[in-house]
């Protein structure tokens, strides 16, 4: 298990090799829960969003009346989906985060402000809508014990050496 301590330098020595150890294991721990988090956001934004049919209507004016038609476009992955990303901030912080301006409110659609999966501003009023896709908050849920493992892998693995 290594040399026996023999000083009060050892021990100080063996404590700040812990330390230093500590802090790049939280830094591995860090990184390896945020691309958890990170991979799962976009398994569920795509289930949630992507991989649901867009609901057809039939147009009821114009050239094209009695004709049915697709409600809307997908933007083809440069809206949402392009815009989710993940960012290491320190040893101890990753963010995940989506620039697009209506991100946020794209994942409270359909949600009241009470609801679980709300990710604050809450929605000042629930929309009527069939589409909730609180993807993020999920993915939280989801991956809780999968991060937890990771940081106690890299930290035991560091403080027992």
């Amino acid at each position: 298990m290594g040399q026996a301590l023999r000083t009060w330098s050892d021990l100080e020595r063996k404590m700040r090799q812990r330390g230093e150890r500590a802090t790049q294991a939280f830094a591995a721990g860090t990184k390896e829960a945020t691309i958890l988090l990170y991979v799962r956001s976009r398994k569920n934004m795509k289930a949630e969003i992507y991989d649901k049919p867009i609901p057809k209507v039939k147009r009821t004016r114009g050239k094209d009346k009695g004709k049915t038609v697709a409600k809307w476009r997908r933007a083809g992955g440069a809206g949402l989906r392009g815009a989710e990303r993940h960012r290491i901030v320190s040893p101890f912080e990753g963010h995940i985060f989506n620039d697009m301006n209506y991100a946020l409110a794209r994942h409270n659609l359909g949600l009241t402000a009470g609801d679980k999966h709300v990710i604050p501003p809450p929605p000042s009023k629930k929309r009527n809508t069939t589409r909730e896709a609180p993807w993020r908050a999920q993915a939280i849920e989801q991956t809780g014990k999968a991060r937890h493992k990771a940081y106690r892998k890299h930290l035991f693995n560091a403080l027992n050496f």
